[in-house]
């Protein structure tokens, strides 16, 4: 089976084109591609310009496709020229969605060259990007869309990107579009929010996948007192909460190290803080770590923190069990219905700082079985992931057909 999966863009560390977007879905774009390419034939597309190469790891490979400024422009239709006008005269657009929303439609008729070209089984798109499914569309080509989490309910989403992701979702399940979502908890959003209880039977729950491989048993004698929060610094990650749990306990967490790995968007406010809380001993701020880092830095750490607001899976879980740390977090994300497990994780059932701050201490007292943890993260292997996408590829080509 020959897939062809387009997103917008993807982060690998090594090609400068795919070196600028260091978010949690640019890392999972290839991880998805290269697992799945492990079993089947598979090439990426992306609206980033380059020379294409071959992507590969110890788990698999993919092919990542041409896409220069001629191909651009050898691909502008008149229809991709009408899809982008239509977006530019929304009101209400800023002047940077305007000029992204024009882009992606103009490369509507180099998208729809691409599929041609490569004739695929079925297009995974990893975007609700209006050119790619119209392309798809127009083709008449098996399609699914993965949506890596719920923005239209998020408060720090631009009110623009969310309404098209809600129109989205409605119309994906008016028309029956498969779709796949990364937890039990956002298809159940899905349902209540959007769809006035009815039951999405286009969606699929299809989880994110660690590289397990990479994961092994430190021994308790060479671990430290680190704890790890990762993720980008923003307010929906919610590391502010964080410091202020460390601050009301300060006295029971000073033997300790939490260390705040991922890129800073709120422009050091939250070093800021630490520093006026004078936690600048116990808080400290790691900027954007590889991936081999972050597996360097949770072999040697003794529990991970989720405090998200909103988080349509949170990858550092699952990715903190692959090196036997557990977790915790807050009762209520989506990922918890999936991933939960009183032998790996802790909730807390409140969004009071008071008894989170507790529930991280509660965590660093108790003896955790670290082994069985890892064992645990097993079931969220790349390979598992890829296992089920393949399933659910085989389900929309057979409805494509019937």
């Amino acid at each position: 089976m020959k897939i062809l999966i387009l997103a917008p863009y993807m982060y690998d560390g090594v090609h400068k084109e795919f070196c600028r977007n260091k978010t949690g879905f640019g890392l999972l774009i290839p991880e998805i591609a290269m697992s799945v390419g492990a079993k089947e034939d598979v090439v990426l597309s992306t609206y980033m310009p380059t020379k294409g190469f071959t992507l590969s790891s110890d788990y698999g490979s993919c092919q990542v496709l041409k896409h220069s400024c001629f191909d651009f422009f050898r691909g502008i239709t008149a229809k991709g020229i009408k899809l982008g006008m239509r977006e530019v005269l929304t009101s209400g657009l800023t002047r940077n969605n305007r000029i992204h929303e024009l882009y992606y439609s103009i490369n509507y008729g180099s998208i729809k060259r691409i599929i041609k070209k490569t004739n695929p089984d079925i297009v995974h798109v990893q975007d609700v990007s209006i050119p790619l499914i119209e392309a798809c569309k127009d083709i008449n080509v098996p399609y699914l869309v993965t949506l890596h989490g719920l923005n239209a309910l998020r408060d720090d989403v631009d009110p623009y990107l969310a309404e098209k992701e809600r129109k989205f979702v409605i119309q994906a399940y008016l028309e029956h579009i498969p779709v796949t979502v990364i937890s039990t908890g956002i298809k159940k959003r899905i349902e209540s929010k959007y769809l006035n209880g009815e039951r999405a039977d286009n969606t699929f729950v299809v989880t994110n996948g660690t590289n397990v491989d990479r994961g092994k048993i430190t021994s308790e004698k060479e671990r430290k007192k680190i704890v790890t929060v990762i993720g980008s610094l923003c307010e929906r990650k919610n590391q502010r909460q964080i410091i202020e749990a460390v601050k009301l306990m300060k006295s029971d967490f000073e033997t300790y190290e939490f260390h705040l790995c991922g890129m800073d968007v709120l422009d050091g406010e939250l070093q800021k803080l630490t520093h006026e809380y004078e936690l600048d001993n116990i808080i400290c701020f790691r900027g954007f770590l590889t991936p081999v880092e972050i597996d360097d830095l949770l072999e040697c750490s003794i529990l991970n923190i989720v405090a998200s607001k909103d988080e349509g899976f949170g990858i550092s879980i699952i990715e903190a069990f692959n090196h036997g740390v557990p977790t915790v977090t807050f009762a209520d994300l989506d990922v918890v219905e999936d991933v939960y497990s009183d032998k790996t994780m802790l909730l807390c059932n409140s969004r009071k700082t008071e008894e989170f701050a507790k529930r991280i201490k509660d965590a660093l007292n108790r003896e955790w079985d670290r082994e069985y943890i890892r064992q645990y993260s097993n079931q969220f292997s790349l390979q598992s992931m890829a296992e089920k996408y393949i399933d659910v590829y085989h389900k929309v080509i057979e409805g494509h057909q019937n």
